[in-house]
């Protein structure tokens, strides 16, 4: 059988004409793969499962050992949980509607696509500051100056942001103060921020997140009772969850008092209540205070508008919404303290070890630093702005993105174009980088491209900088970070698996016969 014996073949180089090309390269290289300089096809395809959703679907996950996909009609932006010991899977993901997290139980039990549940990621903000009451039994000593706060801590253990504090009392040690109004029970014409959290007067199955601020209506609106969906309340949007996330096993609301007579000093753990609780009886002396102190003093939520999540070296999470870039507290993921201002609006972002890339409409700047509340930025010269979030991409040696110009390879300390060599600015046009969604497999960035009736995807190795290409568009690609097997949707439903079954047909040419013309390769 007729067969190909140059060796180092080195793909395409369209930039030059096929008469200036070397003997080793060609004009098309279409499905072939260029390992260790030889030339072969990719394996065909493989079929794998057929998904839920039966409609675009432009977001793949593997989740739990191959075992389920999450499917998304959107851009989504995944990551798995930093923190220590966790057991239950959790995941934290941004791009469909506010950011969410869901872990195995939640994403799996039910029926309809992966996730099947999930929660906004933040936690609650009380609207209620606590009412202290006059001192009253009881107590020894002088009196002194005390104040409160209240915190939700939901049923995966997260601790959000105080209350306002509570007015001023002065008991002695030991005398009673009786507590009120830590409450999530709605409440008529009551401002509410998108970081408030409520519960109807009569509790049934779900708890309401308010995803537009305003203020509420004179009476309780009829709550609806589908998960993500909306109800109107006066000028306030609450949005539905289900009410496991405060309620079941490990709920609670924790309550904080000043311990030395100053409301401006550290706020120390005086005891947990029950979510349902909204009242506590204090005869604590200050000695019988917990040795915990409030953690959660600045941990916001995350913005709803955050998008385009990544996880850093360090245990935090990077995510950015228009010109700002947060950043959560460490091995914390449901608290975002911590924003950066950027002069352009940002596009996407990779990381590089505990750096954040952060690629935006005209220039990248990267972000170092220890902990994320002290990132230096810094511009690279020479700007390059980026023209596909969905072809951003972060591997072992950088972080890769399209331009206008070619193919963007950031190292840590500069900028150059891969592909520079290869493509003129305008037969990378050709490739429509605007349209990219790119994955890394095999070394290689895939940047997959549909513009009309022009579909297909440029293969440039990382390594040794060669280019090759394949005939087909997939609108949604997952790489199993394990195996790095690559997943694909073929058609509107079908999961593929690159690389399994018979060869590819593949095509190439520029010296490769004395005429120059196609051949199929064969063994």
């Amino acid at each position: 059988m007729a067969k190909i014996n140059y060796t180092l073949f080195r793909g395409i180089r369209p930039l030059l004409a096929s008469h200036l090309i070397g003997e080793n390269q060609a004009i098309t290289a279409e499905n072939s793969k260029i390992e260790s300089g030889e030339l072969r096809p990719w394996y065909n395809e493989q079929y794998t499962d057929h998904l839920t959703i039966r409609e675009s679907v432009l977001t793949l996950y593997r989740y739990i050992s191959d075992s389920y996909w999450f499917e998304w009609s959107a851009d989504v932006d995944i990551v798995e949980s930093a923190i220590s010991g966790d057991t239950a899977d959790k995941r934290y993901y941004t791009g469909d509607g506010i950011p969410k997290k869901t872990n195995r139980t939640e994403a799996l039990t039910g029926s309809g696509a992966y996730p099947i549940n999930f929660y906004p990621m933040g936690a609650p903000v009380p609207v209620h500051a606590p009412i202290a009451g006059a001192p009253g039994a009881g107590g020894t000593g002088e009196a002194r100056d005390v104040a409160y706060v209240w915190t939700v801590v939901t049923s995966w253990g997260e601790e959000g942001p105080p209350s306002e504090p509570s007015n001023v009392v002065s008991p002695t040690q030991g005398q009673a103060v009786a507590l009120s109004n830590m409450t999530l029970v709605w409440q008529a014409a009551q401002a509410y921020t998108t970081g408030s959290w409520i519960i109807p007067s009569v509790l049934g199955d779900y708890v309401y997140k308010c995803v537009s601020a305003g203020t509420s209506g004179g009476a309780e609106p009829e709550w609806g009772q589908t998960v993500d969906g909306d109800t109107t309340d006066g000028t306030v949007t609450w949005r539905c969850y289900k009410k496991g996330i405060l309620y079941d096993s490990g709920g609670v609301k924790n309550i904080y008092r000043t311990n030395t007579g100053d409301i401006t000093s550290d706020w120390q753990l005086l005891t947990s209540i029950s979510m349902a609780s909204t009242t506590h009886n204090d005869t604590s002396t200050d000695d019988d205070l917990e040795a915990t102190i409030l953690p959660s003093s600045d941990w916001d939520p995350p913005p709803d508008g955050l998008t385009g999540l990544v996880a850093v070296s360090g245990g935090f999470n990077a995510g950015f919404v228009g010109k700002d870039l947060y950043l959560s507290e460490p091995y914390y993921p449901h608290a975002w303290p911590y924003r950066y201002a950027l002069e352009s609006t940002i596009i996407g972002l990779g990381t590089i070890g505990n750096a954040v890339v952060v690629i935006t409409e005209r220039e990248p700047v990267i972000f170092n630093g220890s902990h994320p509340d002290s990132m230096t930025p810094k511009k690279l010269p020479d700007p390059r702005s980026c023209v596909s979030k969905r072809g951003i991409l972060s591997f072992k040696g950088g972080v890769v993105y399209p331009s206008r110009n070619g193919l963007e390879w950031i190292d840590g300390t500069s900028r150059r174009t891969l592909t520079q060599d290869h493509y003129s600015k305008d037969e990378w046009a050709n490739v429509y980088p605007t349209t990219f969604n790119a994955a890394y497999h095999n070394d290689c960035y895939f940047g997959f491209f549909s513009s009309g009736g022009n579909e297909g995807c440029v293969v440039i190795n990382l390594i040794t900088g060669e280019i090759t290409t394949l005939d087909f568009y997939t609108a949604a690609v997952y790489v199993e970070p394990t195996t790095d097997k690559m997943y694909y949707i073929k058609t509107y439903d079908e999961v593929r698996l690159l690389e399994n079954g018979t060869t590819y047909p593949s095509r190439t040419n520029a010296r490769l016969t004395e005429a120059g013309d196609y051949r199929l390769l064969e063994e």
